[in-house]
């Protein structure tokens, strides 16, 4: 008799151990939902709690942003020589990047197919394969030297190369050359 009792009592305690962890989910999913619905209702009424103010601000700011990229999908294709002129400099090994003062600027010949390398000593000139993504101009020496180039639009780029098992990267702003 003892022994059916302490069964009975593990089968009952297992029972409401499972309805008391199932009671918990429902009230839990409960405030979830009502914390969703609440939030709906609001969207619907138009009532965002936001000020107006700040709707105007984040207006502005968006209708920059897609000013900028317009501009960028119209001058994509169509620069014909820039100079770009690197901000920064982060020079790379296998486990960590440290920033140093940027030496080269790059000047980028689309029509010639083009690119050079310059720096207080003068430039160096590559031939090299022009193609657009996008918005994005990427550029490749003609001859694999472990480098590229990403021109956004007309106006910013990045510069990736490899020296041994280092790599520096830099990045900056470009601007239309009149020659």
């Amino acid at each position: 008799m003892i022994i059916v009792r302490s069964k009975l009592a593990n089968f009952m305690g297992e029972k409401i151990n499972k309805n008391l962890a199932i009671g918990i989910l429902v009230i839990v999913f409960g405030f979830l939902w009502y914390g969703q619905s609440q939030e709906l209702a609001k969207v619907k009424s138009g009532d965002t709690s936001v000020p107006v103010e700040q709707t105007k601000n984040d207006d502005e700011k968006m209708g920059a942003v897609f000013k900028q990229i317009d501009e960028d999908i119209r001058t994509v294709d169509t620069w014909q020589k820039l100079q770009c002129t690197p901000k920064t400099r982060l020079d790379c090994n296998g486990t960590s990047c440290t920033p140093s003062q940027p030496v080269v600027y790059l000047i980028l010949d689309r029509p010639n197919k083009t690119f050079s390398r310059c720096d207080t000593k003068g430039c160096d000139k590559h031939d090299a394969i022009f193609g657009s993504s996008g918005i994005y101009t990427n550029i490749q020496p003609r001859n694999p030297s472990g480098m590229m180039i990403k021109v956004l639009g007309n106006r910013e780029y990045i510069e990736m190369a490899t020296i041994g098992l280092s790599t520096v990267f830099q990045n900056g702003s470009c601007g239309n050359l009149i020659n």
